[in-house]
């Protein structure tokens, strides 16, 4: 048997190892950077506008009056009077109970410290107006319940008027 290792080749290095390709490489980088850097800065849009900051006499909200009469009208801190009947009107709306679903509560508006039109008391059924607190309890269990998050562009037509029901 031959155990004869195998001829190694060797390599003759005709140059020494040069920095040079290296440098240049990280020249070539960092001015590639500035340019999209630069190009990017250029083509920037402009930030987004600040969100439209409605007051409450510009919203549409439930009005619903003593004697059951519903009816939509601009929001407003004191109660409204009904269109058919005369009789006061209080804001409502739905609350969800993870229990018990959804209940309907009457909310009265007040303005905060920064001004900003918020809810300041709830009732629900012909009970005491409770403060606003975190929000309404379930009259049932006693949790707190959450205003469901509602698509402001449910039911909306093409149009942009409400579709029928």
């Amino acid at each position: 048997m031959n155990h004869a290792r195998p001829k190694r080749r060797t390599v003759r290095v005709i140059e020494p190892h040069s920095r040079k390709p290296a440098v240049v490489s990280l020249i070539v980088a960092v001015i590639s950077a500035f340019v999209v850097y630069t190009a990017w800065h250029m083509w920037q849009t402009e930030p987004p506008p600040p969100p439209v900051v409605r007051g409450l006499a510009d919203v549409d909200l439930d009005w619903k009056c003593a004697t059951g009469h519903r009816f939509r009208a601009k929001g407003q801190l004191s109660p409204r009077h009904c269109p058919r009947c005369a009789a006061e009107a209080e804001i409502v709306d739905r609350y969800d109970c993870v229990k018990h679903g959804s209940i309907e509560v009457a909310v009265r508006i007040e303005i905060d410290p920064a001004g900003v039109a918020v809810p300041g008391r709830f009732r629900i059924g012909d009970g005491d107006w409770a403060p606003a607190g975190e929000g309404p309890v379930c009259p049932h269990c006693q949790k707190l319940m959450r205003r469901p998050r509602r698509d402001p562009l449910d039911g909306r037509t093409r149009a942009g008027r409400r579709a029928p029901p």
